[in-house]
């Protein structure tokens, strides 16, 4: 981890569905990443919580789809209790510039 290390927090958003509240999230990802002088293309992990597991291929699609054609983070989707019941994913990632 180099002394760059950006931390950006707050950026919630709570769609109804999954597949829109995981695209919202992969859009304030994007934002972000942006802001801090680097993109998706250099993303090192990615932790995906979600609430219910039974969501994943829908998540999975809206990943993938975001991702494109750049090369994949290391991964890991775990089923979690979110901290309020309209959140449905969690996406938290580590990129470098």
């Amino acid at each position: 981890m180099s002394a760059e290390t950006i931390i950006a927090r707050g950026a919630m958003v709570y769609a109804s569905a999954l597949g829109a509240q995981t695209a919202q999230a992969l859009a304030a990802i994007d934002r972000l990443l942006a802001m801090a002088g680097t993109d998706k293309s250099k993303l090192l992990t990615a932790k995906v919580r979600l609430a219910d597991m039974s969501l994943l291929e829908t998540h999975t699609a809206e990943w993938r789809e975001w991702l494109e054609r750049h090369k994949a983070p290391l991964l890991s989707v775990v089923r979690a209790d979110l901290p309020r019941p309209e959140m449905r994913v969690e996406i938290m990632v580590t990129a470098i510039k």
